[in-house]
């Protein structure tokens, strides 16, 4: 529980009862205002947000606010806008990110276009000079369709809602620069994977190959214990006769023969 002093009264946001409701999916039929401790916390977090709110930078805070009003107006509203690969757009990337998520308003690539949603490649001009320390940023130059130098940025791809798209469309990449984002992202992404797959697949050819091995060394075991046993029933048979002459009668598989 983290408290607050407020008005000479010790307020508190009560994140135990609050990590409650989240587990149970019976409260998301259920209105804030009609939740008792919903209620009862909403005002000790407004209260705290605000103090947060005033450590943070103005643009900081205004981009929060702004995102968070944008938020509340489209939340439930879906955007079927369709895109084509390489448009460049402002995407607004959320205020409210953890560590070193893409945040804030950036241009981006188009690499899909989904129905609600599209597949974006974010880009940067302050990682522009990134790109030469780095494999996950590639540089995009005014000749590649950018307004700026910048940074494309490898590893921040991701799926957003459409509506997260701010504006018209910027510009586009060139057939070039987008064929070498392609080669790039297979490259970091999915040759790794496949050589794991290869390394699994010649894997399976050496076990395949050892397992028919044994299987043919078994096989051969198998025939010279038949053969064993053949000889075994007949000795048995001739002793049960009376005919004791064992020399002349014991045939040696070959097999198990001595070498002269």
């Amino acid at each position: 529980m983290l408290k607050d002093v407020i008005g000479g009264e010790d307020m508190f946001v009560d994140y135990k009862s609050l990590s409650k409701i989240v587990d149970d999916d019976n409260n998301k039929s259920i209105l804030s205002k009609d939740h008792e401790y919903i209620k009862s916390n909403m005002y000790p977090f407004q209260k705290k947000f605000m103090n947060f709110l005033e450590t943070l930078s103005a643009y900081e805070t205004a981009s929060i606010i702004k995102e968070k009003g944008y938020w509340e107006k489209f939340k439930t509203k879906n955007s079927k806008w369709k895109y084509e690969r390489r448009d460049i757009v402002l995407v607004n990337l959320g205020a409210s990110n953890y560590g070193i998520e893409a945040s804030y308003k950036h241009p981006c690539i188009i690499y899909a276009n989904g129905y609600y949603d599209v597949f974006i490649i974010p880009c940067s001009t302050g990682r522009y000079k990134l790109a030469d320390k780095s494999d996950y940023i590639l540089k995009g130059e005014k000749s590649d369709g950018f307004k700026e130098p910048t940074g494309i940025q490898l590893d921040k791809i991701r799926f957003i809602d459409k509506t997260r798209i701010d504006g018209k469309i910027l510009g586009k990449v060139t057939n070039d620069k987008f064929n070498e984002i392609t080669n790039a992202l297979i490259e970091l992404y999915f040759n790794p994977v496949k050589k794991r797959i290869d390394r699994t697949e010649i894997d399976n050819k050496k076990l395949a190959k050892e397992n028919s091995d044994l299987k043919r060394v078994n096989s051969d075991y198998e025939k010279e214990n038949a053969v064993l046993k053949s000889e075994i029933q007949r000795l048995t048979d001739i002793i049960n006769s009376g005919n004791l002459n064992l020399e002349s009668n014991i045939e040696v598989p070959s097999s198990t023969k001595p070498y002269l």
